[in-house]
């Protein structure tokens, strides 16, 4: 199972660069970072849900005939 997090993300184009363990936390960062970069808003995102996929599929070159 993964822990919640929360992470703070600019739509001008500053990355998100820290996972937060607690939705305080990314508040503060959101607000630390508006303060650096007056005029652009800061979201806090919370994680919701993850997937992933475990199986791989191999194709072999002498199976492929792209002609």
């Amino acid at each position: 199972m993964v822990k919640k997090f929360w992470f703070v993300w600019n739509p001008n184009g500053l990355v998100p660069k820290h996972k937060h363990d607690s939705a305080r936390a990314a508040k503060d960062e959101a607000e630390r970072l508006a303060r650096q970069h007056q005029g652009q808003m800061f979201h806090v995102l919370e994680w919701k849900a993850s997937c992933i996929t475990n199986n791989v599929q191999w194709v072999e070159e002498d199976v492929v005939n792209p002609w």
